[in-house]
């Protein structure tokens, strides 16, 4: 039954979030104990983004020309060998290739459960399963960083890594228990928008939709890189204080927000649950640079990702319900890809305003990155008419 093949992907996406989390959220700190500056940490993740970018756009093609589930097991292989070998690294340097691996394994992991989610869900209810079957970022990004910074702080990095490698090793047989439809058996009758706008009004609005996601994710990826550096530096906070930080800040705003924003996005169209859920990060952003108090931060940081994740369902459901379905994985393709692409960007932006302006530059430009990504949503063909 669908539902069985959704549970079984559900706990595949739980343990790869939790992996994907605990290891990328403190590679900054990993690479800083390295002897990495801002700037070189920055290059070490615009180097993994453009792999991951790479092998996301091979993952969409293949997953719809051969099996989603082979995909989702390379996702895993892949954290297998970059959590291997990154405690054998001793320079910064050496990590590239490793770090890489890891990035690269959500970009390999989100086509084919996209594509898996749109195949084996109800065409009207497809915003709501994408809001529950995304909940299991936040649960993985809830302990994944928090157990990660208590492992690292206690026993170190090594540690933390092997338990990776074995964590991934268990989860291959897991993909054997998804049945994939092929989407012959569907019963879902799609309507193109062709019937309703030119090819190019649609080509236009593609254009429009993927530029605002890479837009909306290089604002989300300019954090990453020094978030951990700045709590570090400002607050003097500990690698356990940071993963409590980030698991409160990333996992429970995102979870909460997830179910909501896709019967949002069912209830009243998911272009408006978009434009929503993105209006309030610029002004929320702006403040960030004036706030000392490291809880407040945190409840700020919490308002912003929720807001950000709550995009997550309706934008997945906006771009499923405006493609006809054998160019579904096409549609998905690109829009990961952007996505991909933006936090590719994100950290060589904020190395760079780090380095040559200051540090609050960093949270200046996220902000104006936030507020060009708004504006693009609102030319989107309202998706309501294509019920």
């Amino acid at each position: 039954m669908a539902s069985k093949d959704l549970i079984a992907l559900f706990l595949l996406n739980v343990i790869i979030a939790a992996c994907f989390n605990m290891s990328t959220s403190l590679i900054p700190l990993f690479l800083s104990d390295l002897q990495a500056s801002v700037p070189d940490i920055s290059f070490v993740l615009f180097i993994s983004g453009l792999v991951s970018t790479s092998l996301m756009i091979v993952s969409g093609l293949l997953s719809g020309a051969l099996s989603p589930k082979l995909m989702i097991t390379l996702s895993f292989v892949l954290i297998i060998l970059g959590s291997f070998f990154l405690p054998l690294c001793s320079s910064w340097y050496q990590t590239i290739p490793w770090v890489a691996l890891l990035i690269s394994s959500m970009g390999v992991f989100l086509p084919p459960r996209m594509l898996i989610i749109a195949q084996l869900s109800n065409p009207q209810k497809r915003g709501a399963t994408y809001g529950f079957m995304n909940i299991s970022w936040p649960l993985g990004g809830i302990f994944g960083p928090l157990l990660g910074g208590i492992i690292a702080d206690i026993f170190g990095w090594n540690l933390m890594f092997y338990l990776l490698t074995v964590t991934s090793l268990t989860c291959i047989p897991l993909t054997l228990l998804i049945r994939v439809r092929s989407p012959k058996e569907e019963n879902e009758e799609v309507a193109s928008p062709s019937a309703h706008h030119t090819n190019e009004v649609l080509l236009l609005n593609l254009l429009f939709y993927a530029l605002s996601h890479f837009l909306l994710s290089t604002g989300r990826g300019i954090l990453d890189p020094i978030l951990p550096i700045y709590l570090q530096e400002k607050f003097n906070a500990s690698k356990t204080e940071i993963g409590v930080f980030l698991s409160f800040g990333f996992g429970l705003s995102t979870l909460l927000i997830q179910i909501p924003s896709g019967l949002l996005g069912d209830k009243y169209g998911h272009k408006r649950a978009m434009i929503f859920f993105t209006s309030p990060i610029s002004l929320l952003m702006i403040i960030w640079p004036w706030i000392n108090d490291l809880f407040l931060l945190c409840l700020l940081f919490m308002c912003i990702n929720g807001l950000w994740s709550g995009t997550w369902s309706p934008s997945i459901t906006y771009i499923v319900k405006m493609t006809p379905l054998k160019k579904r994985n096409i549609a998905i393709t690109i829009r990961q890809t952007s996505i991909r692409f933006g936090f590719t960007v994100g950290p060589i932006i904020a190395g760079w305003l780090w380095e040559y302006f200051s540090p609050d530059f960093t949270f200046y430009g996220s902000t104006l990155f936030f507020g060009i990504s708004l504006i693009l949503l609102f030319p989107l063909i309202d998706d309501r008419k294509h019920t």
